[in-house]
């Protein structure tokens, strides 16, 4: 079996309002909602469209997947467990 990356970019949209005195603090309150708070969710409904970037993956923490040796079969020392690769 073999390991993917996936990069997932998305667009939503969503309108709703905001009570303000002005617009830069309409602005500041919309980024308190969409980043200091899960006030706003978004749905299906929400969904404009998207893309995925899907790459194989060779390498992961510098161990290749095709040639590492399986968690199983490293050698491991009797006295000391530690690994001798």
């Amino acid at each position: 079996m073999k390991k993917y990356d996936v990069l997932l970019r998305t667009e939503y949209e969503k309108q709703f309002f905001v009570y303000a005195e002005n617009e830069e603090e309409a602005r500041e309150k919309v980024e308190t909602l969409l980043f200091d708070t899960n006030a706003i969710t978004f749905g299906d409904e929400n969904f404009m469209g998207g893309e995925a970037e899907i790459t194989e993956k060779q390498e992961e923490n510098g161990m290749d997947f095709y040639n590492a040796s399986p968690f199983d079969e490293i050698p491991f020392s009797e006295s000391n467990r530690h690994s001798h690769i």
